[in-house]
């Protein structure tokens, strides 16, 4: 099992944790009257949501940073010919 499917079990499960407990609480507070209530369970719900998209941008920038073409040696040019050009090795 890799990081990637690590990270997202985990915020799968917090995340479904995190959603059954705002909707329970959004419903006591609409059965109950209670408008604090309410809010707080729309805040908990939200705040699932918020956690599943960190948790995708998380396993996507690792995925792009191990993938990623990591580019080429760049050397400078000695300074007593041009001061500011560089040489691109390949």
């Amino acid at each position: 099992m890799n990081s990637h499917e690590k990270i997202i079990g985990i915020t799968k499960l917090i995340t479904i944790l995190l959603f059954i407990t705002g909707t329970l609480t959004l419903a006591y507070g609409i059965v109950s009257g209670f408008s604090s209530v309410i809010g707080i369970g729309i805040g908990v719900e939200v705040g699932a949501i918020f956690i599943v998209l960190m948790g995708m941008f998380f396993v996507a920038t690792e995925e792009m940073v191990e993938t990623t073409f990591k580019g080429i040696e760049i050397a400078p040019i000695e300074k007593k010919k041009r001061p500011h050009l560089y040489v691109v090795k390949r």
